[in-house]
């Protein structure tokens, strides 16, 4: 691997996906992205840094190769996954035509854990001593519900802003 700049650690990543793992044919993903080969290599091996605009372009040439190919689930998280890191947040996988049935039935289980999480805080809080079980008891129920929240928004598409 020739390169003249350090590697980012998303460049490691491109050359650990297309060129050892080999997961993805490069010519393949450089069609659906609309670039050269030549170009895609010298993002990948070091000699350019990878432009951060095309980042959504190389998910989605994943993506579509993975459906052309019936490969599930579709798209190469791990770029996700990488630009994420540290954030607090998740990339959450998602079927589109699948989410107008789900969203309901999700929003029911938010409602259910919500119940819970309210349960929860008056039984630790009952006496005025919340012990360190408790704590985590409600720590976890807050980040489940926070998840759920997650994955229902990702799956509504909203008109306008909030």
């Amino acid at each position: 691997m020739g390169k003249n700049i350090a590697l980012s650690g998303f460049q490691e990543l491109l050359y650990q996906i297309f060129h050892y793992e080999k997961k993805y044919p490069v010519e393949a993903v450089c069609r659906l992205m609309g670039i050269e080969q030549r170009r895609f290599y010298s993002y990948s091996e070091g000699i350019t840094y990878f432009p951060p605009d095309l980042i959504p372009n190389l998910y989605n040439a994943t993506f579509l190769f993975d459906m052309q190919t019936g490969r599930q689930p579709a798209g190469e998280m791990r770029i996700w996954t990488f630009l994420l890191e540290n954030t607090g947040l998740e990339a959450v996988n998602t079927d589109r035509e699948r989410n107008a049935d789900t969203v309901e039935k999700e929003l029911l289980e938010i409602n259910s854990l919500t119940g819970q999480l309210s349960q929860k805080f008056l039984d630790i809080n009952s006496d005025g001593k919340i012990t360190d079980r408790e704590h985590g008891e409600f720590s976890c129920l807050a980040s489940a519900i926070i998840r759920k929240v997650e994955g229902a928004r990702a799956k509504i598409r909203p008109t306008r802003g909030c």
